[in-house]
């Protein structure tokens, strides 16, 4: 056997050289090792400079070393700046869950975006409904990550199969630069900061605030316990945010998704309450500015609270629609009972 046969188990650079002379990007995608030879890995420094690989892909549901010994994944991610994408689900809600990723994740600063893979239309028959998915993907999911692997239509051979999935891509690509997407340009690094204590504390004294403003109009308190319910307030809000140091995003976003639309439904009740005798468009114009100024306050709340990426990427999802929904709505009728209690009762003023 001559000494020159590259005999490692790393990477076919023939191949590689090839695929990038066709002008494709390459993927690391490492799968899951059940041995203990990891010798390969070693390689993968070298294959990242050599074709200037910027995306990562996990192949398996279960990373090497996973969930405590990733530094082998770690370092490379953090030295060359690679993307790591996460597969979207069938259901197109979160991400596939591989063993070991969201540490990986979370130890390397979320540098993540999210992909979707071919693999979740396999079972579509129709050519054109499969583009028609990689196109409502791009355009409605803002997926910026097509994995794709080789059609397996058993009525023709291997060679055909890639052939029209070279096609699809193709096809795909002039699409999205028709609609103005640039699809040579690679992505751009997305913001990964992640809020701090400060701005958590920011936010819940805002709610603190809102809440005190509701409560003084809802119950009229006097001021002894509005002052001991804002010092009370106050210390909760600082050990919260800088004693315990722990992620309140959710719980705020809840907060302000049932306290601004109660707010602003009793702020409204009580206009209406005062001002029977104006003209309808003013108390309409009046009204309208009512419900969305103090809803503005909630929706940058909202927002605010839960715009870092792990949101923004589907990693993790607010979960509190439904409470978000419902509440307001039941204080809208606890609104309406203390509004026009003074006033004979709330059937009278039905």
């Amino acid at each position: 056997m001559e000494r020159e046969l590259d005999a490692r188990l790393g990477f076919d650079n023939r191949v590689l050289d090839k695929l990038k002379a066709m002008g494709f990007d390459i993927i690391l995608r490492p799968g899951y090792n059940t041995g203990s030879n990891t010798v390969y890995l070693a390689e993968y420094g070298k294959t990242i400079r050599d074709y200037n690989v910027k995306y990562l892909i996990f192949g398996d549901t279960q990373l090497n070393g996973a969930p405590d010994r990733l530094g082998w994944i770690e370092e490379p991610i953090k030295k060359y700046g690679l993307t790591v994408g996460i597969i979207e689900t069938a259901s197109q809600l979160q991400y596939i869950k591989q063993k070991g990723l969201d540490e990986v994740m979370e130890s390397t600063g979320y540098p993540i975006n999210r992909v979707y893979s071919s693999t979740n239309d396999e079972y579509v028959t129709s050519s054109q409904e499969r583009y028609y998915r990689w196109v409502r993907g791009t355009i409605d999911r803002g997926i910026r990550i097509l994995y794709v692997v080789p059609f397996k239509d058993q009525k023709v051979n291997y060679a055909e199969n890639m052939n029209n999935t070279l096609a699809m891509i193709k096809n795909y690509h002039n699409t999205m630069q028709d609609k103005g997407y640039d699809v040579k340009a690679g992505l751009p690094d997305l913001s990964a900061r992640m809020p701090g204590s400060a701005h958590g504390l920011m936010v819940s004294l805002s709610l603190l605030l809102g809440g005190m403003l509701y409560l003084i109009y809802l119950l009229k308190p006097n001021r002894r316990v509005i002052t001991g319910l804002l010092a009370a307030g106050a210390i909760i809000c600082l050990g919260l945010n800088l004693g315990l140091h722990a992620d309140w995003s959710k719980v705020y976003a809840l907060a302000a998704a049932i306290l601004y639309p109660s707010f602003s439904s009793l702020l409204l009740l009580l206009y209406l309450k005062q001002n029977r005798g104006k003209p309808f468009l003013v108390q309409l114009l009046t009204s309208l500015a009512i419900i969305l100024g103090i809803n503005a306050i909630g929706m940058y709340t909202v927002v605010t609270s839960l715009a870092d990426i792990r949101y923004i990427m589907n990693v993790d999802v607010f979960s509190g629609v439904k409470v978000a929904f419902l509440a307001p709505l039941l204080l809208f009728v606890v609104n309406y009972l203390c509004c026009f209690a003074e006033a004979g009762g709330f059937k009278k003023n039905l």
